[in-house]
């Protein structure tokens, strides 16, 4: 996959790093910054959860009964989106775009 990306190792091992850091930061701070800007929906907070911090992220919401569900099918369909435009690639995007 690496290189339909055009990445070397080191880009590899540099967005690894990027993606688990995001999930430690929202994991512990996702719910703080939310409570903090008085957001309270629970849909609101379990999709902004759900798709900036991942499985991290997502599981920091397992006390939220409310926001949980939406968190995992943010989740979820970050990953189904990023897997097809993966599959897509850069000329695939491109043509769809016009």
């Amino acid at each position: 996959m690496a290189k339909m990306l055009g990445l070397d190792s080191a880009g590899c091992s540099m967005a690894v790093v990027f993606v688990v850091i995001t999930g430690i930061f929202g994991a512990s701070f996702g719910r703080k910054i939310l409570t903090s800007l008085n957001v309270t929906d629970p849909i609101t907070r379990g999709l902004a959860l759900g798709v900036s911090a991942h499985g991290l992220g997502t599981a920091s919401l397992k006390d939220e009964k409310e926001a949980f569900p939406f968190a995992a099918i943010a989740m979820a369909g970050v990953g189904i989106f990023s897997t097809i435009l993966v599959g897509v690639g850069g000329k695939g995007i491109k043509a769809l775009l016009g």
